[in-house]
């Protein structure tokens, strides 16, 4: 008994376009999208559906609860600081979605570094401004935020050209959070001093003509667990 190929085709065909037309429901590709979030009079799409991480680490902090104005967390707390750029359009509806506002610059969020709100004493939220490291606006008004004697002055400024995160964050994250840090610290252990006795017959006085290090040590500090203090060990 031969097969006939082209004809088992055809009816394969015929079938497969009779089993499309007769169905009596479509699958969609993914199941809810067709259903919106309603954004009407101020509301937002839920940030915590994917942020799910960083929802879970404000639970567990004792800043930012109340930036929103309310106590507690429910995931507004994101729109606060993530939209808080007065230089920036973002998108927004108003209402009962008759008035609009497309977002230009940005359209639901843009990255904000700590120094935006911390170094500026006129921040919406109130924030205790960050003083100490030459960079708030208090170095200009009242001229009394120099930084001049900030141990972690070079730390601060440095961070600004890391790509890291954004602007000075990095510093800020790694002293203020619970983020595991690891890092090495050269110190010298030898230093070199060379001075120079000026004298006369009436009097004698040294002169300290440089000062440098002949032999260093490096530290490897590393923080196993991040909530408690670090570890070090000596690599060199």
């Amino acid at each position: 008994m031969s097969i006939d190929a082209p004809k088992i085709f055809l009816i394969t065909v015929i079938l497969f376009a009779l089993g499309v037309l007769v169905l009596p429901s479509t699958a969609s590709l993914f199941a809810g999208q067709h259903v919106w979030y309603n954004l009407s009079y101020e509301k937002s799409v839920p940030c915590v559906k994917c942020h799910a991480d960083i929802y879970e680490e404000l639970q567990h902090s004792a800043n930012h609860s109340m930036v929103d104005g309310k106590a507690g967390l429910d995931g507004s707390e994101c729109l606060v600081c993530h939209r808080a750029n007065s230089s920036i359009t973002y998108a927004s509806v108003t209402g009962d979605y008759t008035t609009a506002t497309p977002g230009k610059e940005a359209h639901a969020a843009t990255i904000v570094n700590c120094g935006y709100c911390h170094f500026n004493s006129t921040n919406p939220f109130n924030a205790p401004v960050a003083g100490g490291f030459g960079q708030s606006d208090f170095a200009s008004n009242p001229g009394n935020d120099t930084g001049i004697n900030a141990s972690h002055y070079s730390f601060v400024i440095q961070s600004t050209n890391s790509s890291l995160l954004y602007k000075e964050s990095e510093s800020c994250v790694a002293c203020h959070t619970t983020v595991n840090i690891t890092m090495n610290f050269t110190s010298a252990i030898k230093v070199k001093i060379v001075v120079n006795d000026t004298y006369t017959s009436s009097q004698s006085y040294w002169d300290i003509e440089s000062i440098s290090a002949v032999e260093n040590r490096t530290y490897h500090i590393f923080v196993p667990d991040k909530t408690k203090k670090g570890s070090y060990e000596v690599i060199q």
